[in-house]
């Protein structure tokens, strides 16, 4: 009788115990985007955390690349006919569709920097084929760098949206960040140029930081080349990824790929 009273109580216990349990594995709050109301398993390991569904399924991932060097989704016309390619890769996370304009321009142009970590979370994915590329023996990237944005820019704005993107990436992957670039002057929209108008921008645009230059030579010789990878916010036909990357070969020994958030 005693043992089948204990027996209750124990499965009581357990009941209560699994009920509160029920109750802190959800949690309800707002969608980071939509602000409807979501709810989620804290031990959810699949999608984005801080979204709706909704807002999940509306992201136009690029699951597959047709172009190997700028990893396009499709015929890349401008990976064809440039002459000289001084990057090995880019890996994007998305297509820069009107939805994703939206989101890029929320965060970029009206501040809303709550959008940072899903930025961030969304370019690991990238990220991760970039690492299955590298040689067996250099199995991560030595440096984490980003576009500059000219000092107008980015009096302007109050930061540099691929800077913060680097910097999320380097804390979670634990690869230093160094800037590399400088910007001497606002280009302007390169997505409203032709391809000859982005060429000529590029001409001066960029600089290399001398004082980079001592932190990048004092790394052991057996190491070289350096394997250096350039964030950007969104790859449109690569002239300032490749522009940048031909100067910081002409500065240092470096395999360099590049990273962007849209393509």
């Amino acid at each position: 009788m005693l043992g089948q009273r204990r027996g209750n109580i124990l499965r009581i216990f357990q009941q209560l115990k699994n009920y509160a349990y029920a109750l802190l594995s959800f949690s309800s709050y707002n969608c980071i985007y939509c602000h409807s109301r979501i709810r989620h398993e804290r031990n959810n390991e699949t999608g984005l955390y801080d979204l709706c569904m909704h807002c999940q399924q509306n992201i136009p991932w690029i699951k597959e690349v047709k172009c190997k060097t700028c990893g396009r989704y499709e015929d890349c016309y401008d990976c064809n006919r440039r002459t000289l390619t001084h990057f090995i890769a880019n890996r994007s996370a998305v297509r820069y569709s009107m939805e994703m304009k939206e989101w890029l321009a929320r965060y970029k142009y009206r501040g809303d920097e709550r959008l940072l970590p899903i930025f961030i979370e969304m370019l690991q994915y990238p990220l991760e084929s970039l690492l299955q590329q590298l040689p067996a023996s250099h199995p991560s990237f030595d440096y984490i760098s980003y576009i500059p944005l000219s000092q107008e820019r980015l009096l302007e704005r109050g930061f540099n949206q691929a800077e913060q993107f680097a910097q999320g990436l380097g804390q979670i992957y634990q690869i230093p960040v160094q800037s590399m670039l400088s910007r001497t002057y606002h280009s302007g929209k390169q997505s409203q140029k032709n391809r000859g108008q982005r060429l000529e921008d590029l001409k001066d645009a960029f600089y290399f930081n001398d004082e980079s230059l001592h932190t990048l030579t004092m790394r052991p010789a057996h190491i070289e080349p350096l394997h250096i990878l350039l964030v950007d916010d969104v790859y449109t036909t690569g002239s300032t990824l490749n522009h940048c990357a031909s100067i910081i070969h002409k500065h240092t020994k470096a395999h360099v790929y590049g990273l962007t958030w849209a393509r």
